[in-house]
């Protein structure tokens, strides 16, 4: 991949070969572990012909290499997140829908957020001999994708695990089904974060944006397990948006709603009938209503730096930026995103993490 230029961002010699940003399916390399999915991946996955889908269609499936899309395809996710949101979802369909429909249309915003993560993921896996990486919460392949991004970019793929888990199958689904595209090694799990009943272990654990669907009592406890879950020089990344003021959270709703809206349109040109359906867009109004009073449940950096003491976790580095959102209609929406790297207080204190 020749050498990584830190001040464009960009591996040298990487666009003079568009074969390596976008390719229909990304060859699978040689792994130092069996390249499989969970034990449930074909009963899930099963009768949904994905890969036809895909190839019927015409799509590209674009590399992992790829920085701006990080090997997703998220106009096949907006499609297939309808037939197995119906399929899997009790209380959240709305959300899966519209987080996907909303991610076809805001197209490449949001870059930032993203590429800040890639960074820091690819930081603290290099240099280690094999990588586990655990996924806390998955709305549909983002966060998946861009861990594998960061990996792929330093060499890491082949020696990297992945676990993925959420309460629900459908992003579950939507991973297995990245995974098999692009040869991950990869377990996903339906499991309540807030009493997840079993261990997990893990070198880099992703919590992105999740927080907020976690009740605020039981915040710290979910920190907690993914802290133990650590193991020795591991470390915890947690990225959430600050608290919005009122103003912000109804312009923060307001795009979504363009996002969604715009999204369905064009979701809808390229096949998904089903989309137009009266009972999806209930399903995404009734989501869009949840998002202002998830929204309020945002703390502030003072409250996000108590809730990792009151967790047992020290902040190893940190990052605060203005994190801006525009909606198609020119909606402007401001606020504060945070991205914090953690580690165990115990053993941070110790020098063990350093």
């Amino acid at each position: 991949l020749g050498k990584f230029n830190a001040q464009s961002g960009r591996w040298d010699g990487e666009d003079a070969d568009p074969a390596r940003r976008r390719q229909p399916f990304a060859p699978r390399q040689k792994s130092a572990f069996p390249v499989t999915c969970d034990e449930n991946a074909d009963e899930l996955v099963g009768n949904m012909d994905w890969r036809d889908d895909g190839d019927r269609a015409g799509e590209i499936w674009p590399d992992l290499h790829d920085r701006e899309s990080c090997g997703e395809n998220i106009a096949f996710n907006a499609r297939r997140v309808v037939d197995l949101a119906r399929r899997y979802c009790t209380d959240c369909e709305g959300y899966h829908l519209s987080h996907c429909l909303r991610r076809v249309g805001q197209g490449r915003d949001r870059q930032e957020k993203r590429s800040r993560l890639v960074d820091v993921v690819a930081g603290l896996a290099a240099g280690r001999e094999t990588v586990d990486i655990l996924v806390a919460g998955a709305a549909d392949t983002a966060t998946l994708a861009l861990c594998a991004h960061a990996v792929a970019r330093i060499g890491a793929l082949p020696r990297t695990r992945f676990t993925v888990l959420d309460r629900c199958e459908t992003p579950l689904a939507l991973c297995r089904e990245f995974a098999r595209r692009h040869g991950l090694n990869l377990t996903a799990a339906r499991v309540d974060l807030s009493s997840p009943g079993r261990g997990f272990t893990a070198d880099i654990g992703v919590l992105d944006s999740v927080l907020m669907f976690i009740a605020p009592a039981a915040r710290v406890g979910v920190l907690h397990s993914l802290g133990r879950w650590l193991r020795p020089g591991g470390r915890l990344i947690v990225s959430m948006s600050l608290r919005l003021s009122p103003e912000a959270i109804a312009q923060d709703t307001r795009i979504k709603t363009e996002h969604a809206q715009a999204g369905l349109s064009h979701a809808d040109g390229a096949g998904l009938h089903k989309a137009t359906d009266d009972g999806v867009w209930a399903e995404i109004d009734r989501d869009l209503a949840r998002n202002r009073a998830r929204r309020r449940d945002n703390a502030s950096a003072d409250e996000m730096a108590a809730l990792f003491a009151a967790a047992g976790l020290t902040e190893v580095a940190s990052q605060r930026y203005v994190d801006e959102k525009v909606g198609p209609a020119g909606t402007v929406r401001r606020g504060e995103r945070l991205i914090a790297v953690l580690a165990p207080r115990a053993l941070s204190d110790s020098g063990a993490h350093q």
